[in-house]
């Protein structure tokens, strides 16, 4: 019998590469329900997906990209929908098996927590809705029963390990990240070099270690594993993924696959219809690898003493980097601005910090960070009110 898919953000180039994969297995899967991302910018491609996905619901944000669509003479069988109020409805308006999501940021949230609240299993292409709210998704998931499921190639693999081994088994967990030239690690980037942002979020993350740092949130968000548990290194060439230590002395590791497909047949196709991969024989192969001295990466470390510190700590320090990043790449923040200092001054803030996580408070830490952010480090001047009538 077929399952029936809605996504989220269908117009991501993430969404976009799964939708080939589900038209790839359309005798296991529909795709009854689409929604778009704003931030994208690209509703003719949207509406594309609509003439040729010809989903049963679809849902905007927006009341202008409503009346838009609306106008292009949506089919009579097609249930359109758009604002807050209406995400519920929209849910409900259709038989769904499972939620697949690209969204992120913290707008992503409520609609993930909708989808949990109508008992539906979650898939996550972005990781971005788990580290802007910490383990409340994941929670909420687990107390409703619900399958949470986060693709990115540590986690994948991770899941794959504890299929055959359990959580307590778990020594020592080591991430690994390739190493950059002392030149490229010491050079400001130029957003100017990057065609979109996401880009340039993926190579900060990537030079700054903080890419490595985020599996190790999610793994604490997920599976309860504390900081000291973890380990991150570096290696010449892109070829660990990830490896775990047992405390019966075993250890496993997963290379680094870029082939997102195999993720997905993971998450969504069964495990003896798996086809088997190609595995790359090395005849020879030389790597270094070392493990990485905080010191030498001030986010990196700053991102490590927040999971110490637990509670939503790590929460503050993702959306304060999150913003920080956003305003680099705007061309918003102040030159000069020392970004781990700024992360320093709002970790360690009590009238900040927040021990209750919920959504409500979630949205708070965030409000509050931006006002900070842009009282003190925005180079654009604040708008002056004209009196005159």
């Amino acid at each position: 019998m077929k399952k029936n898919i809605v996504i989220l953000g269908s117009n991501s180039e993430l969404s976009i590469t799964i939708i080939d994969f589900f038209k790839k297995y359309n005798n296991k899967y529909n795709i009854v329900g689409i929604t778009y991302d704003g931030s994208e910018d690209n509703l003719d491609l949207f509406l594309k997906q609509i003439k040729e996905i010809n989903p049963k619901s679809i849902y905007v944000d927006k009341k202008e990209d409503f009346d838009l669509i609306q106008a292009k003479e949506i089919s009579d069988n097609q249930n359109l929908f758009y604002g807050d109020d209406s995400f519920i409805k929209f849910l409900k308006s259709t038989e769904i098996d499972i939620v697949v999501s690209s969204l992120r940021g913290s707008s992503s949230i409520k609609k993930i927590l909708s989808s949990i609240y109508e008992y539906k299993d979650i898939t996550l292409l972005n990781s971005s809705p788990i580290l802007y709210s910490g383990q409340v998704i994941v929670q909420e998931a687990k107390s409703k029963g619900v399958s949470l499921n986060i693709c990115t190639y540590p986690i994948y693999s991770l899941a794959q390990f504890l299929r055959s081994r359990k959580i307590e088994d778990i020594y020592s967990l080591h991430f690994f990240s390739s190493k950059h030239k002392e030149e490229t690690k010491n050079k400001d980037l130029d957003p100017d070099d990057y065609d979109n942002y996401l880009k340039f979020v993926k190579k900060y993350n990537s030079i700054n270690k903080t890419k490595v740092l985020y599996e190790a949130f999610l793994t604490y968000y997920l599976y309860n594993i504390p900081i000291n548990k973890i380990n991150f290194y570096e290696q010449s060439k892109s070829l660990i993924s990830i490896a775990v230590q047992f405390k019966d002395g075993s250890n496993l590791l997963n290379t680094t696959n870029k082939d997102i497909e195999n993720i997905f047949n993971y998450f969504f196709l069964d495990s003896d219809l798996l086809t088997k991969q190609n595995i790359p024989i090395y005849e020879t192969l030389t790597i270094s690898i070392c493990k990485i001295n905080l010191d030498d990466y001030k986010l990196l470390k700053l991102g490590v003493n927040a999971l110490e510190r637990k509670g939503s700590t790590p929460i503050l320090f993702y959306i304060t980097l999150d913003k920080l990043i956003e305003m680099i790449y705007g061309k918003t923040l102040k030159k000069g601005t020392d970004v781990s200092k700024v992360i320093e001054e709002i970790i360690n803030d009590k009238e900040i910090y927040n021990k209750k996580l919920d959504l409500g408070s979630i949205y708070a830490l965030e409000k509050r960070i931006s006002d900070r952010l842009n009282e003190k480090y925005s180079n654009l001047k604040p708008k002056k009110w004209n009196k005159r009538l």
